[in-house]
């Protein structure tokens, strides 16, 4: 009737039309997504960011549960706002929250019901969190892409801390696991930044952070009793990394840096002192990305080794 494609209705039918509408807004009727009530009635939404929900890690963080906070203070997307009532702005998903970040259903086994999308370069969220104990740290990430390439970049408190590599897998909802291999974290409060680099085309579900087991030197407090090796640190690193080492005066230490392939590319011989020290590999000439440390005690009656993974980035 009001667009001018039928007459005009009978009393009873335009006043059952009329509750109708009435009953579809009653607040049984409503679904409260997370964070919309924030976004109605915080009055510093737009200037005081807050967790969605309780993150402890070691746990899992949900792609989909970015802090609470206004676009560019929480998280930041290129197309924020729906500015007509067609599809292309604000949340192209039109899932589980009501902010500019793109959520979707997920058909991920291994991960949370919710997935984010559409991401495009240089978009990024925030995760507030708490550390339960300080120490090294696995990181996976679900993520899926039908033609990889792209780059997942995760960051501590505004340090670069790793980079997921995200490789092809056939679809949107053909999910895998990437890592970053090692990250340090102290105990207490955390922001976690998760963002996308130079290349985007993937979804992202979730992150799961599970604690490395310490080294003989951190459970005990004391040295070993025979050569060995630490973590490996920085890791990610941006030039320098620190391999903890322990043993007698005079053993001779290797260390040496392969790339995924395999192939040499750096190489560097010492003398170490009694004790436990780190040993310091300048990475500095080698493009971002990942590559294998490889560590080689030698005391003269035996060799001691370790393999590490180490992330470079910039």
């Amino acid at each position: 009737y009001w667009d001018g494609t039928a007459g005009k209705p009978i009393a009873s039918t335009a006043r059952e039309a009329l509750f109708a509408q009435a009953r579809m807004l009653h607040i049984d009727s409503t679904r409260v997504n997370p964070g919309v009530i924030s976004a109605l009635m915080d009055p510093d939404y737009s200037t005081v960011q807050r967790p969605l929900k309780q993150h402890i890690i070691p746990g899992v963080v949900n792609a989909a549960d970015y802090d609470i906070g206004n676009q560019s203070l929480a998280y930041s997307d290129s197309d924020v706002w729906a500015t007509s009532g067609t599809p292309g702005g604000g949340n192209n998903g039109s899932s589980y929250r009501n902010d500019g970040v793109d959520i979707e259903r997920s058909l991920d086994p291994q991960g949370y019901e919710y997935n984010v999308g559409w991401l495009e370069t240089f978009e990024w969220m925030e995760y507030t969190v708490e550390v339960a104990e300080s120490g090294a740290f696995r990181v996976d990430a679900r993520v899926a892409s039908p033609s990889g390439g792209g780059d997942l970049n995760l960051a501590v408190d505004g340090v670069a801390a790793g980079v997921f590599s995200v490789p092809m897998t056939g679809g949107w909802q053909n999910w895998t696991t990437v890592t970053i291999p090692e990250v340090q974290l102290d105990a207490g409060t955390h922001v976690l930044r998760v963002s996308v680099g130079r290349q985007a085309g993937f979804n992202f579900n979730r992150m799961t952070f599970t604690k490395l087991p310490a080294t003989d030197t951190e459970e005990s407090g004391q040295a070993p009793e025979r050569p060995g090796f630490g973590h490996l640190y920085p890791n990610p690193a941006t030039d320098e990394i620190r391999l903890g080492v322990h043993a007698a005066s005079g053993t001779r230490l290797s260390v040496d840096v392969y790339d995924l392939l395999g192939r040499l590319l750096l190489r560097s011989d010492s003398t170490v002192d009694s004790g436990t020290s780190f040993a310091s590999v300048d990475m500095g000439s080698l493009p971002p990305g990942t590559y294998i440390v490889v560590g080689t005690l030698d005391d003269g009656e035996r060799l001691t080794r370790v393999t590490r993974s180490a992330s470079l980035v910039r």
